[in-house]
């Protein structure tokens, strides 16, 4: 055990290089362009309520800045269900999103 090494853990240099690697194509996989595709914002509760008009409006600022079309699909039912599973079965890519609101009931 060389004395650089603290409590006996040392890398090689070709373990170096390659996490040296894996950090290089993490941060350029991270910086990739995003977004690529249209942007779909599910909203769990029905058109001309207040969550579709906040993420319509949303829609709007979002599309202005990322350059990028952003749509906004009212999915209403099964208690925020049909929104949320919508959201959670697309890719994991950023480019679904999910407005959905709770407020905790006052008697």
């Amino acid at each position: 055990m060389s004395r650089g090494c603290a409590a006996g853990l040392c890398a090689s240099p070709a373990a170096t290089l390659a996490a040296s690697a894996l950090i290089l194509a993490y941060a350029a996989h991270a910086a990739a362009p995003w977004p690529v595709r249209p942007i779909r914002i599910a909203v769990t509760f029905p058109p001309d309520g207040a969550s579709d008009i906040v993420a319509r409006l949303l829609s709007s600022q979002m599309a202005e800045r990322v350059g990028q079309t952003v749509v906004v699909d009212n999915r209403q039912g099964a208690g925020s269900t049909l929104g949320t599973t919508i959201t959670a079965q697309a890719q994991s890519d950023g480019h679904t999103l999910v407005l959905s609101n709770t407020a905790p009931d006052i008697p």
